[in-house]
């Protein structure tokens, strides 16, 4: 069983009935994800960041890193199965306002490349949270 380590950037930019503000999501979506097959080995701090696309709503971001033998596209099942117990529901719309938001942004394995995933994330280098810069 080989282990692989991942960068997942997480955002909310909604209040969640049961969990609370977008902060507070984050972390409890990080303790869903370690349950599974999931050890959470680093987690940046949460930030502000403006949205991109039409959402209005400022965004609270971090990342994380993971470590899992689970491949990429079984990784990304997980994350999209976490954003729906959290109430994420996708309706065509890109960069709508959301409760939670868990992308893959690198890997381990270097690139990877699918019709539902592109690892690195494309969209990265746009991130500054990802990149660790303060902008808000």
């Amino acid at each position: 069983m080989k282990l692989h380590r991942y960068i997942v950037a997480l955002g909310s930019n909604q209040r969640h009935p049961r969990h609370g503000n977008p902060s507070a999501i984050l972390w409890a979506a990080l303790d869903e994800v370690g349950r599974r097959n999931c050890r959470i080995d680093a987690v940046s701090p949460t930030i502000r960041s403006r949205p991109i696309g039409p959402s209005q709503r400022v965004y609270c971001n971090g990342a994380a890193l993971v470590s899992t033998d689970l491949e990429p596209r079984a990784l990304l099942d997980e994350l999209q199965a976490v954003e729906t117990l959290f109430g994420r529901r996708r309706q065509g719309q890109r960069w709508r306002s959301r409760t939670l938001d868990l992308d893959i942004v690198m890997w381990s394995g270097g690139c990877w490349a699918d019709e539902n995933l592109i690892i690195p994330h494309p969209e990265f280098r746009k991130r500054d949270f990802v990149l660790g810069r303060r902008r808000a």
